[in-house]
């Protein structure tokens, strides 16, 4: 989550004639989809292999241990269909910006 992405989101909803008031999720695009969700509460390391080796590269580069098992994934469809949210920062983004 980055807060360019969260201003984006604020101006959206303030410039929202239609909505007079309601709750979204704002947050990056997940690189996970709903059939891991079972698996990333049992082996988290498998599925961040699957969908996002190079977070797990990074990981191993530095000795940093990977979760074990992650609870929470946030869903943003809702604010990108009635806000039209469109998250530019997202998570691959973010680990290609990392150094090396």
């Amino acid at each position: 989550m980055d807060i360019r992405d969260v201003a984006a989101a604020h101006v959206l909803a303030m410039t929202n004639q239609d909505i007079l008031f309601d709750t979204f999720n704002i947050a990056a695009h997940s690189p996970f989809q709903e059939s891991d969700m079972s698996a990333s509460l049992r082996d988290a390391t498998s599925v961040l292999q699957c969908r996002v080796p190079e977070a797990v590269q990074y990981f191993v580069q530095r000795g940093w241990s990977l979760p074990t098992h992650i609870d929470r994934v946030y869903v943003i469809e809702k604010a990108m269909q009635q806000l039209k949210y469109q998250p530019v920062y997202n998570f691959e983004k973010y680990i290609s910006s990392l150094p090396g």
